[in-house]
């Protein structure tokens, strides 16, 4: 909802080797739903860093313009 209101300027992705859920498993993204790829929000890779195992990737948001 943050991103969704405009109040979110990064986003913080950790990505683990594993592979685990269900079907009650909540997404990253609820709530932003498009009809096309071109209407999704856009996002700016800054940096990735491997801690241990897991990696962390920082993003800002762009604005839809760009």
């Amino acid at each position: 909802q943050l991103i969704k209101q405009g109040l979110a300027d990064q986003v913080l992705a950790f990505v683990a080797p594993i592979l685990t859920g269900d079907a009650n498993a909540l997404g990253a993204a609820i709530g932003l739903s498009h009809e096309t790829i071109a209407e999704a929000q856009p996002l700016k890779l800054i940096s990735v860093e491997q801690l241990g195992e897991d990696v962390l990737l920082d993003y800002r948001v762009k604005p839809q313009s760009e």
